[in-house]
């Protein structure tokens, strides 16, 4: 920063402007406009399977102290966004799994111990080279939920590949009556796979 007496150093002399100065400080400063503040440049987000609530992602549902594992918007009428978040256990104690929505009619959380999610929120891992599926399927009062993201990078020459994230759900009348599910697909919002940071808290069919 340029000091300010060299501001006055056309009319009074370097020298002089110089001993103006050190003699008094703030006739020198007076009317001398600040110089601009720097501007400042914007931090990047941490890749989506680490961000947590705690900084949330505008999009995500999960609450402070949680782990944002996938967060996205399903394309339907009813504007349902879902969150998939963990919050990790104290020492050796078990992470619990939530399963946030919110839409049209309101919102829900689905959550348990990772340890005791069986029968309750269910993985599954399919895995070939340059491609990958992954499903999550829970209950939420009596409604059946399905989360689908299929990962393709056999087409792509880039190596980049194609992710494909769709939502099913069917409401325990179309159970009983046999009916097929609601498809959506989904904007996702996090990273592709970014599910697959739910293999460290549950178990996973393959």
């Amino acid at each position: 920063m340029i000091h300010p007496a060299t501001r006055l150093a056309p009319v009074l002399g370097v020298a002089a402007a110089a001993a103006l100065v050190s003699v008094h400080p703030a006739l020198a400063q007076d009317n001398v406009p600040a110089d601009p503040p720097a501007e400042e440049v914007p931090a990047k987000a941490p890749p989506a399977m680490f961000l947590t609530a705690a900084d949330p992602a505008p999009s995500s549902l999960c609450q402070a102290g949680e782990q944002l594992l996938f967060s996205g918007n399903v394309l339907d009428d009813f504007g349902l966004g879902l969150s998939v978040c963990a919050s990790p256990g104290e020492r050796d104690a078990p992470a619990t799994i939530a399963i946030r929505s919110e839409g049209e009619g309101g919102g829900t959380v689905v959550q348990c111990l990772a340890t005791e999610c069986g029968g309750f929120i269910e993985m599954t891992q399919y895995t070939r080279p340059r491609f990958t599926v992954l499903t999550l399927e829970w209950m939420d009062n009596g409604n059946w939920n399905k989360l689908t993201e299929s990962y393709d990078a056999e087409q792509t020459a880039d190596g980049e590949g194609v992710s494909v994230v769709r939502f099913q759900w069917a409401s325990e009348d179309m159970l009983e009556a046999g009916t097929e599910p609601l498809d959506d697909p989904v904007e996702a919002f996090t990273e592709p796979l970014s599910m697959l940071a739910l293999t460290q808290y549950l178990e996973v069919s393959r």
